[in-house]
């Protein structure tokens, strides 16, 4: 009897153990994958401001890069959101760091196009064919970034994975 005792006993503290483990685990996966939908929901829901402002409002190309860092520099500020992610992903490293790897830099692409954007505008270069490239990164990132938020989604659960492709569909 006591022998058994100490065995439930130890059974019993193992599954605690794993359970908070597990707990700890999918809280810094949630709190990577809230900061890295927050990213992608700036630049998608960008994209989709100036394509309504696009189909409303004869715009000309050029004029596009000179509107969109007006738009940056006052409705969307950036409230440390750059540093929560890296946080983020810097907990996670220390659970998955291969996935930590893979989210590294998902947070840069606003930052790296205003710079680009800014050089464009300053070197009196062809602001028609930029927009035309801004348009273009933008397009081939945002599904690396729903392939990142999915991958994460996954490692948290599969209703998280669920919500998170209704999400990334609409």
């Amino acid at each position: 009897a006591p022998l058994i005792g100490v065995l439930v006993g130890g059974f019993l503290t193992a599954l605690g153990g794993f359970l908070r483990e597990r707990k700890e685990r999918k809280r810094t996966i949630a709190i990577a994958l809230a900061e890295l939908l927050e990213i992608r929901h700036r630049l998608v829901a960008t994209d989709i401001i100036f394509a309504q402002i696009r189909a409303r409002v004869e715009v000309p190309l050029q004029a596009m890069p000179a509107l969109r860092t007006i738009f940056d520099s006052f409705l969307v500020p950036n409230d440390g959101i750059d540093e929560r992610y890296n946080n983020a992903v810097s907990l996670l490293a220390g659970i998955d760091p291969l996935l930590a790897f893979s989210l590294r830099s998902k947070n840069t692409l606003p930052k790296v196009l205003a710079s680009l954007r800014g050089l464009a505008i300053g070197s009196g270069a062809n602001l028609e064919e930029f927009e035309s490239v801004e348009s273009s990164i933008r397009l081939a990132v945002v599904p690396n970034l729903n392939a990142a938020a999915m991958e994460l989604a996954r490692h948290h659960s599969w209703i998280t994975k669920r919500r998170v492709r209704e999400l990334v569909s609409q």
